[in-house]
Order: C-alpha cells, then structure tokens, then sequence
C-alpha cells in the first residue's frame, strides 16, 4: 500500500468532520474513493475484509468478485457515505463514552453507568493505594531544590510517524477498530492477535505519556520523528494513562512490577513451559488456542493486574512528582550517596555518562518507577478518534511548549 493512500485511509475519510457538531459532506468520501482507486488497487482489495461491508453486500444481494472498477468505486461511495452518515449522526463524544464502558473489561473490570466517573475512581483508588498519606517533604535545602525542579517536570502526549507531516490532517485520527470496520484491514500493530484478540486494545488511539525534564522538554521519537502531539484539555477528559503494552515482552515486564511474588511466578512457570508465548522480532503472539489452560490463565492475570496502572491524566501527574520527592528524601536519608547522584542527574540530565536522554531515562527507572512498583513506561489512550483540532504538529528535537490553555501541570 502506498504512503498516499495509508494517510488518506487513516485521516482523510472524515475531512469534513469535527466535534462537537459533526458535519457530513459526501464530496469527501467520492474524492478519496477516486483517489486510492487511481492510486493502487489495495483499498479494492481490503474492502471485502469488513464485516459491515460484506453485511451491506449482503443486503444488496451483490457478490463483490467479479466487478469492474467503477462498478466497485460506486458501492464503495454509498456504503461509507451511510457509515459515516451513522458516525456523525452519534456524536464523538457518544461513541467515545461507549467504548470507554467496554474497554476495562479486558483488565477484568466492569465501568457501570457514566465510563468517566467509573475512570476517575479507579485512578484515585490506585492514587490512594500509592500515596496512602500526603506529607511535606521537609526544609532542608537538597529537598527544596528538588521540588523546585519536579514541580517544573512536563508531561507531554506525542503520537510517532515515521514519514514526515508538515500539516495537521484534516480528517479524525482513526483507531484500528474504526479503520478496520471502514476495510482497511486495521491499523500495522493492531492486526497481531495479541493486541487484537488477548490485548482487546484496537479502539483505541494510542500516544506515549511522557514525563519531561524541564531543562529539556523533547517528546519521545519512538516509532518515528514527525507526528502530533495531543491537547491536555482533551486528556483531561476523554482517555486514560495506562501501561504501555504493544507487545507480549511489555505485558511480561508490566506484570513483573503489579504482580505478586507468587502471581508472577505462576507466570514465569507458564512462560518457561511454553518456551515463550511470542516467538520472533515484533512479538508475535502464538494463537491463543496453543495455551494451556494454566498458561491462558496466568497471562490474563498478567493482563488484569494492569487495572493497577490506569489513571486520569491528572492523577498521574500528581503520582509522578510525589514519587519522586518521596523517593528521593528516603534515599537522602538511607542512602546519601545515591541521593547525591540522583540529584545531579536531577538538576542536569545531561551530565550523565550516556548522555541527556539516557540520564532522564535512568532517572525516571530508578527513582520513580522502579522503587513505586510500577511499570517503565506508560501510554495515553483515547477511545475511537481523535479530532485534529486537539492536535499540534511534532518533529524530532522540537521542545514541548504546553498550550496556554492548558490545565497547570
């Protein structure tokens, strides 16, 4: 498939749409239709792949094989002008809180009535468990320039591509799901049975939640040097921060941090016995039916102890700098040494012998997520779609400048 025709798919369907008042306009559909069947013949050929077409084929009594182009291009322009004729008609918002309900399902819980406040009380709930008391941290002056500087800490949403962007897409960024439903056959990652099928994690847009340095405030480049960075006002309210898991390696080293002893055991046992559920670069998972049922049962409760790991943007937050102070103060008084180390990574990240980044990141493992329990790396999820008018464009060695209107950090 062309890189023309992956961002047509991914952004442009929607062109004409934002929230909260979607507007449809079928122009829109008949251009890109013309236009990935002018470029190559994938779109044709992934088409049939979603259900809700082959439903709509189904209805018309039409067996797709065997029609001509224009024949094809004509169906495909009515069958995604009725989708997303549906699709505005529903309101972002209202299909957002609806996935929203269904997701934690996977994390073996059940949001009932209102998904966000269902959200927001479990994320003060792990808050809680993590910060069981508020405290001050004390007059000396080694505490205080710390707080100076971890009240300085950004946190910043960036969403990687590889090929370079100048511009915002016009169109909604689509999850796997909503790409998948449409015939594109679903986002690259998405598609692997363990995101898709284990995971239950393909409605949703995906960004990396990055806690930054004020000294040096560049977003993540993982998985690409251009992309678009996620408005916080958004954040606030319409996702979640989680634990990053793409592929089975990263549920095994989040289920090391959340687990039990003895839970994480019963998963290292399965592990060793199936000589490893992913086989090959890119973690591909093996097909669930190949588990036994001890091994299925130790991964899902890999898979649900990551409940533990959900939070509101905000909270995270809070989590993230209140660790810090209070790890380090324990360790300036159990461990001067170590403390003046940290302190100096703290104050510039990049003095460290592996240079700035390296020294952030060691940091944040060591003093943070390492000594709290808690998983190395985290991830922000927005349900179904995202508008681009709660984007801004990234590149590779741009600082993060939080909007002005954004909540206080």
């Amino acid at each position: 498939m062309g890189p023309k025709s992956a961002f047509l798919l991914t952004l442009a369907f929607l062109a004409s749409l934002s929230a909260p008042a979607l507007e449809f306009t079928p122009d829109c559909v008949r251009t890109l239709v013309q236009e990935l069947i002018g470029e190559d013949a994938y779109f044709m050929d992934r088409a049939a792949d979603s259900p809700r077409f082959r439903a709509y084929l189904r209805a018309k009594r039409i067996a797709w094989d065997g029609l001509g182009d224009a024949a094809k291009a004509s169906l495909l322009e009515d069958y995604l002008n009725q989708y997303f004729r549906r699709f505005a008609a529903d309101g972002l918002a209202v299909r957002r809180s609806r996935a929203l309900g269904t997701a934690p399902r996977e994390h073996g819980l059940e949001f009932r009535g209102d998904p966000y406040r269902a959200l927001k009380t479990l994320s003060r709930r792990n808050l809680n468990r993590l910060l069981p008391e508020r405290y001050a941290f004390g007059e000396t002056p080694a505490m205080a320039e710390a707080e100076k500087i971890v009240n300085g800490i950004l946190f910043a949403l960036p969403h990687n591509v590889k090929n370079a962007v100048s511009a915002l897409p016009e169109g909604l960024l689509l999850s796997s799901r909503q790409l998948r439903r449409i015939g594109t056959g679903g986002g690259l990652n998405s598609r692997l049975p363990f995101t898709r099928e284990f995971m239950g994690q393909e409605d949703q847009v995906f960004f990396f939640a990055d806690v930054l340095h004020p000294k040096y405030p560049y977003p993540s480049s993982q998985y690409g040097d251009y992309g678009y960075l996620l408005d916080p006002n958004l954040a606030q309210d319409q996702g979640w921060v989680s634990a990053f898991v793409m592929y089975p390696e990263d549920l095994y080293g989040a289920a090391r941090r959340l687990l039990s002893e003895t839970e994480f055991g019963a998963l290292e046992k399965a592990e060793r016995a199936s000589r490893a559920p992913w086989a090959g670069a890119g973690g591909r998972f093996r097909n669930l039916f190949e588990f036994t049922p001890e091994q299925r049962a130790a991964w899902t409760q890999a898979k649900r102890a990551l409940q533990k790991a959900d939070f509101t943007l905000e909270d995270y937050r809070t989590l993230v700098r209140e660790k810090i102070l209070r790890n380090l103060n324990a360790m300036r008084i159990r461990d001067p040494n170590s403390f003046a180390a940290w302190m100096a990574i703290l104050r510039d990240p990049g003095t460290h012998a592996a240079g700035r980044a390296a020294g952030w990141d060691a940091f944040l493992e060591n003093v943070l997520f390492k000594p709290s329990g808690l998983p190395r790396s985290f991830e922000f999820k927005v349900p179904v779609a995202v508008d681009p008018k709660d984007l801004t464009l990234r590149r590779r060695g741009m600082k993060y400048v939080p909007p002005k209107t954004a909540p206080p950090d």
